[in-house]
């Protein structure tokens, strides 16, 4: 199926993207738990651009959840030989594969757009579950577009900034880290 290749594809745009080039291997066990609004949607995509969705065009069939609502995965914990569980955290982000032009190369690296990137401390009590909402709210997002969430696993470290006097968070992903994704979906609104 076509949106296989967009899911590897993805995942070889986000390794690609600099960030991320440190990490090698990625499995598909991102977990969501919210239930789907509906199952097996149909999603087209008008490759050749002329105006007419044709069978042949067929991207896949997603599940759809709320993008008016909160959407609560869970992933696989990961251990990191030298790194204390105070120091791990994962980095998580919903990438979209943007298809609201037609005719578009959908295997360039401009379609593939980072919507939210969150941290998520391996010491949380919340453990690998975790919650996003509240989508397109003051911020570009594409509802119909297919979906993905990437986890992967990084090096949480305060530093103390002597100009402010403050302490912040820096964020290192690990060499070799485990991309964890999830399945394509899409997300709806009513609004």
């Amino acid at each position: 199926m076509l949106i296989r290749r967009f899911t590897l594809s993805v995942v070889l745009l986000i390794l690609l993207a600099g960030a991320m080039s440190a990490c090698e291997s990625f499995d598909i066990s991102v977990q969501i738990t919210t239930p789907p609004l509906k199952t097996d949607q149909p999603l087209y995509y008008d490759f050749n651009g002329d105006g007419v969705l044709d069978e042949d065009e067929l991207m896949g069939e997603f599940a759809v959840y709320d993008g008016d609502g909160e959407l609560t995965f869970t992933w696989q914990p990961v251990s990191v030989e030298g790194v204390a569980p105070e120091n791990l955290s994962y980095r998580i982000a919903l990438i979209q594969l943007d298809t609201t032009e037609p005719g578009r190369d959908l295997l360039a690296d401009d379609v593939y757009l980072e919507r939210k990137v969150s941290h998520h401390w391996a010491t949380s009590p919340d453990g690998t579950t975790f919650t996003l909402g509240a989508f397109g709210f003051g911020e570009p997002f594409c509802f119909g577009c297919p979906t993905y969430i990437v986890v992967i696993p990084e090096i949480v470290e305060q530093v103390y900034d002597e100009a402010t006097g403050t302490y912040t968070y820096e964020y290192t992903l690990i060499e070799d880290g485990f991309v964890q994704i999830s399945e394509t979906f899409l997300l709806e609104s009513s609004r």
